[in-house]
């Protein structure tokens, strides 16, 4: 197990690794040479049996298959008497069997090790791939939360200074506050989902917006939704997804008064090499002469110029007909 780690950067040379095999045999053959008259009768194959097995461990099994042929050959024409001869006997035929039974157990045995050997890699890699992106997971969490909590305050802190405003309002206020943490609720259940990381831009949008439309009573809206080749990070697509809600919602609730067929458009599409412009739209009634979102006071414009900022973009209204709201945000590398 020791030599796997270093015989992996020689098994890419076939030359070094066949050359190694044939010259560990010629090595053994000399080192057998030089032992003949200090050993008994027999062993022939004294030197062959451990270069066969250091060439299968570092080289791998074909090597080892080479290196286990040239030594029987050699063992065979030098060492097994009748010597320097190819003679066939009785007693030839079991030592060479014997031969090619322990070498061959011994290649077989090794390259099921190494086979093994390289499998736990490969789950070892996985695992740790695998608890890399749940730690990563795991900490993006937390970051969410964290914001998901301080978006929670400020949304009821601008719903308080509403009902402080306008007292008869504070049931819509609830009510809306309300509405709009089912949304973060529904955005944040999906994107951490581990069945969903993969969920291409497009329909994750098209799905959510879908579910709205159904929970608003506006399952007949014809929803569009075109994002290809999108890729964003987990704190952008989370932050769009909720802007393009709002945007969502509130074409939902304003915009398809006496509309026929109505429609609402969501695209994103790349604009040069680092950036990506949002465009949400709708053919509703349209924004009220005087609109101007710089200056607007209303809840839901403020919420998306602020998911707009967290974006670092700006967000620009068009006026009729219908609705466009366009954005140009920075493109952030997907982890």
């Amino acid at each position: 197990m020791a030599f796997m780690p270093t015989s992996k950067m020689w098994r890419g040379s076939r030359s070094v690794a066949y050359g190694a095999a044939v010259l560990s045999v010629v090595l053994a053959t000399l080192s057998r040479q030089a032992l003949q008259g200090a050993l008994p009768q027999g062993f022939p194959y004294l030197t062959y049996f451990p270069v066969i097995v250091v060439v299968a461990f570092v080289f791998g099994s074909r090597p080892a298959t080479v290196a286990a042929i040239l030594s029987g050959l050699a063992s065979w024409f030098f060492f097994i008497p009748p010597l320097w001869s190819f003679s066939v006997d009785l007693e030839v035929l079991v030592a060479l069997a014997f031969f090619v039974l322990i070498v061959g157990i011994d290649i077989l045995l090794i390259d099921a090790l190494q086979k093994s050997a390289r499998l736990v890699d490969i789950e070892r890699l996985k695992t740790t791939v695998l608890l890399d992106q749940q730690t990563l997971l795991f900490q993006e969490l937390q970051h969410r939360v964290a914001n998901n909590m301080q978006f929670v305050a400020s949304l009821l802190h601008m719903q308080a200074k509403t009902v402080q405003s306008e007292p008869e309002q504070a049931a819509e206020a609830l009510k809306a506050a309300r509405l709009r943490l089912e949304q973060l609720s529904r955005v944040h259940r999906r994107l951490y989902d581990p069945q969903a990381l993969d969920t291409p831009v497009g329909q994750h949008l098209s799905e959510i917006c879908a579910e709205i439309a159904s929970a608003a009573g506006d399952a007949q809206v014809e929803i569009s939704v075109d994002a290809p080749d999108v890729r964003l990070d987990m704190n952008q697509l989370t932050t769009l997804s909720m802007l393009v809600l709002e945007l969502a919602s509130n074409s939902l609730k304003h915009a398809f008064i006496n509309t026929q067929s109505p429609r609402l458009d969501i695209s994103i599409t790349p604009r040069g090499d680092a950036h990506y412009e949002l465009v949400v739209s709708d053919n509703g009634q349209g924004l009220p002469p005087d609109f101007n979102a710089a200056t607007s006071d209303r809840l839901g414009i403020r919420i998306i110029q602020g998911f707009a900022r967290q974006l670092e973009g700006a967000m620009t209204f068009s006026k009729g007909p219908g609705m466009r709201a366009t954005l140009v945000f920075p493109r952030r590398q997907k982890h």
